[in-house]
């Protein structure tokens, strides 16, 4: 599953955003979908 954040290269560095891959839920986690 691919997501979007917000990354930080290094110290004092400005906020990237990337695309990163995520595993999905596992028995017992959850999903949560941030509309806003």
């Amino acid at each position: 599953m691919k997501s979007r954040a917000a990354v930080a290269f290094g110290p004092g560095k400005p906020l990237e955003i990337v695309e990163i891959d995520v595993e999905p839920p596992r028995k017992g986690e959850v999903l949560v979908k941030i509309t806003h």
